[in-house]
């Protein structure tokens, strides 16, 4: 096997992908969050009013507020890096990544899983690493060969 996939500087397409990466490490922030909102509109029928208001904008922040927060500065933090034409070539190496800054080869042992985000392969390296893959712009026929290639090597669920 042998694909080439050339892509273009795009943030919302890292963001989505940070977003899917991090949906495990933001839920107990979601959870803890939505326990305070609970616990604000708890205290409304209380007659305490104020406290209310004070814990559901709080317990919001949490849920919402945090989150997108954390993705954001995850998104700057790695746009050095992926802020640049990259072009990907997959192979029965491994998937090597060159672009101005960085010629890498992430070879498949090192690969745990491979997460579809819809335009997009996240292969994640461990609990802090993953290299987003567009695939976007492949034909039909090089998606169905990658997905099979990667179903054939045990990395995707379906």
């Amino acid at each position: 096997m042998h694909i080439i996939v050339e892509t273009q500087p795009d943030r919302d397409r890292l963001a989505r992908a940070m977003r899917r990466f991090l949906r495990r490490r933001l839920l107990p922030w979601r959870l803890c969050g939505a326990v305070v909102v609970l616990a604000g509109l708890a205290l409304g029928p209380l007659g305490e009013p104020l406290e209310a208001v004070f814990f559901v904008g709080i317990g919001l922040v949490i849920t919402f507020a945090l989150p997108w927060y954390a993705v954001r500065g995850a998104v700057r933090q790695n746009w050095r890096l992926h802020g640049v034409p990259t072009t990907y070539e997959l192979t029965g190496d491994g998937l090597r990544s060159v672009n101005a800054y960085n010629d890498s080869l992430v070879r498949w042992p090192a690969v745990q899983r491979v997460d579809d985000a819809g335009d997009q392969y996240l292969l994640v390296l461990g609990k802090l690493h993953f290299v987003p893959l567009p695939i976007e712009g492949l034909s039909t026929d090089e998606r169905n060969l990658l997905h099979d290639f990667l179903r054939a090597r045990g990395l995707t669920r379906a």
